[in-house]
């Protein structure tokens, strides 16, 4: 975040969701917000991390998601920004069991590494590979590519 800021390079976070229960929501929401609210600098986006390997119940996912989100958006109205965007990142193989509302997110991002697994539903993003390469940063890096219809400035905020 601190060299971001210093660069004024656009920034969005994320969280994996790996909570099961309301307590876990409440906690683990809260650690994401205070993670971020200790740097004292804001993301243009919030971005909640559904994995395959979450492991809540299909079932549960679309509770959990929006639980976990609403109490990210208290903590931000009461500590922080106000008003913050959130986004999904969404494991295509799960995709259709989750049935999220899909629609209500600023974007969706969807991984599927390799050109045999470039989304067929509906995103905004695709991450295609875990092993790719940029100058001036060593080792593998996430490389992505807009899908729909957002323009860049969406996602950079100019």
């Amino acid at each position: 975040v601190k060299g971001a800021v210093e660069h004024d390079v656009p920034w969005h976070t994320y969280s994996f969701l790996y909570c099961l229960t309301d307590k876990e929501v409440k906690r683990d929401a809260a650690l994401f917000f205070n993670t971020v609210y200790d740097q004292g600098h804001w993301p243009l986006f919030w971005v909640l991390d559904m994995e395959a390997e979450w492991g809540a119940p299909d079932k549960d996912v679309p509770k959990l998601a929006e639980e976990f989100e609403a109490e990210l958006r208290y903590l931000a109205s009461k500590n922080g920004p106000g008003n913050i965007r959130v986004a999904a990142y969404v494991a295509q193989q799960k995709y259709y069991d989750w049935a999220l509302d899909y629609d209500h997110y600023a974007y969706m991002w969807i991984p599927g590494y390799g050109e045999k697994n470039k989304p067929k539903m509906r995103c905004d993003m695709w991450q295609y590979t875990s092993t790719g390469s940029l100058p001036g940063i060593g080792g593998n890096v996430d490389l992505n590519v807009l899908m729909g219809t957002k323009p860049l400035s969406f996602f950079t905020g100019r």
